[in-house]
């Protein structure tokens, strides 16, 4: 299971699963999507942040991280679930339509964008009540591996081909 912090929660993919039509509406109004899905996420860890240091003080655990500690992790513990992507999902299409709407004052984006503010706030309510997923030892996901060629001191073999005969 991915961790908050691995990177993107949702792709655009995800986005045209709830919206068939977003990518059409987000080249017509020039709205970066890949700019939106992480100002989503952005927005969501403030919000993760003052839910777990709220929570805090009324937990009692050996492995849950203390205030203090809490701050400097940030939500590097919090696991990916299927609540938060949703949640994810219906926060960058409500500041994607409410680009969208500012950008042209178009009455017909207001509506998507009321709806998916709406969905938006449904989510991360009950995503808040299921429980967030954290994990005790999370390790990150591992960066991509950097290659390189680097010269030999050997000479190359020729390869050598048979005719059929």
């Amino acid at each position: 299971m991915a961790l908050f912090t691995d990177g993107a929660i949702n792709e655009t993919i995800d986005l045209q699963n709830y919206e068939n039509r977003i990518l059409d509406v987000a080249s017509a109004e020039g709205i970066d999507l890949a700019g939106k899905i992480a100002l989503a996420q952005d927005e969501i860890a403030s919000e993760l942040m003052m839910f777990l240091l709220k929570r805090l003080p009324f937990v009692e655990s050996q492995w849950l991280p203390q205030p203090a500690t809490r701050q400097q992790i940030g939500v590097s513990d919090v696991a990916v679930t299927g609540p938060l992507r949703q949640w994810h999902v219906h926060q960058t299409l409500a500041l994607v339509y409410r680009d969208a709407y500012n950008n042209q004052l178009n009455d017909r984006y207001q509506g998507k964008w009321n709806e998916y503010e709406a969905l938006a706030k449904t989510s991360s309510k009950n995503y808040l009540r299921i429980g967030v997923g954290l994990v005790a030892g999370p390790i990150p996901k591992a960066s991509p591996p950097i290659l390189s060629t680097v010269a030999g001191n050997g000479l190359a073999q020729p390869t050598v081909r048979q005719q059929p005969g």
